[in-house]
């Protein structure tokens, strides 16, 4: 694989990454802040990013780089089908 398709792979692996956190912590956040301020939102964050341009660059199988390309449709299909307040518990009922 050349050196460009290896860094476009390793961008792509970021994003997914990325959103793969995003969507963690949404589920996981119970209030109506993201992450309710958590130390650990900032490190997470960085750590998907790394582990996604990791074994974007490294990992070279075929079938890596197809799953890869799925997971980014759903990524985008996420990012623009899906409100920005998605995670927020609704008020209580009267």
């Amino acid at each position: 694989m050349s050196r460009l398709a290896q860094i476009n792979f390793a961008i792509v692996a970021a994003v997914v990454g990325f959103a793969a956190w995003s969507l963690t912590w949404g589920i996981l956040t119970p209030g109506d802040q993201f992450g309710n301020g958590s130390r650990l939102l900032i490190p997470s964050m960085l750590a998907a990013i790394g582990v996604g341009i990791g074994s974007g660059w490294q990992i070279n199988a075929r079938w890596f780089r197809v799953v890869l390309l799925i997971a980014l449709m759903g990524v985008l299909v996420f990012f623009l089908c899906v409100r920005d307040d998605w995670w927020v518990t609704p008020p209580p009922m009267p």
